[in-house]
């Protein structure tokens, strides 16, 4: 458990937490009602869903600092191993993945009941991760590297840009139609960026298979 794995792991609390959060700060408090009422939050219900939103947004900007950090660090003092690479992009998609399904199910405002994500881009956005995971799952078993693309690296930057956003816009600017016209702007830029990896990585495994066919051919 060397510091890179630990900064990994405290990102997967860090999603915990940032889940409990977002939990609280739905209608009623969703299913942690109670505990939402047991704590002294200040304000109305709108001051409280802000303060609970802003809350879940300086955590989820930490996790997302530590993912940036905990790859550096592995890679400055040499400290790769096989806990890391099935964690650290196991974190990612939790802390990702999970933004998204809340996302779906939050209202964008307390007047407005639509959230900022349609459930069908959620299941989308979703779906291309449990793709590219079998697919670098199928193609390393078969003992070939099957590593991240620059196509994948903008797109987590662009999801955790999407995540963020609306969480600010959410917290900050729920009264603003301009934001919330941004926001929706950039989930679906987000979708067709999440889309577009997925296929760059589609085409990167065809290109694999095909080569290994045909060294199998001679």
């Amino acid at each position: 458990m060397n510091w890179a794995n630990r900064l990994t792991v405290a990102r997967l609390v860090m999603a915990g937490g940032f889940f409990v959060l977002l939990e609280l700060a739905s209608p009623a408090g969703g299913d942690l009602n109670e505990l939402r009422v047991a704590l002294p939050l200040p304000g109305d219900a709108a001051a409280q869903r802000a303060l609970l939103f802003n809350a879940a947004l300086g955590l989820f900007v930490l996790a997302s600092l530590t993912d940036v950090l905990d790859g550096w660090v592995a890679r400055r003092f040499a400290m790769t191993s096989d806990f890391g690479r099935i964690a650290d992009p196991f974190a990612d998609k939790v802390i990702v993945c999970g933004g998204f399904i809340f996302l779906a199910t939050l209202p964008a405002d307390l007047a407005n009941g639509r959230p900022f994500v349609p459930a069908w881009i959620a299941v989308l956005i979703i779906a291309r991760e449990f793709l590219v995971t079998g697919l670098r799952g199928f193609i390393e078993a078969r003992g070939q590297a099957f590593g991240a693309q620059q196509a994948g690296k903008l797109k987590m930057l662009v999801q955790c840009v999407t995540i963020g956003g609306s969480l600010f816009v959410m917290a900050n600017l729920s009264a603003a139609p301009w934001a919330h016209a941004l926001a929706r702007a950039c989930v679906w830029v987000c979708l067709v960026v999440t889309l577009a990896s997925g296929v760059s990585y589609l085409a990167a495994a065809r290109r694999l298979l095909a080569g290994e066919k045909a060294a199998g051919d001679h």
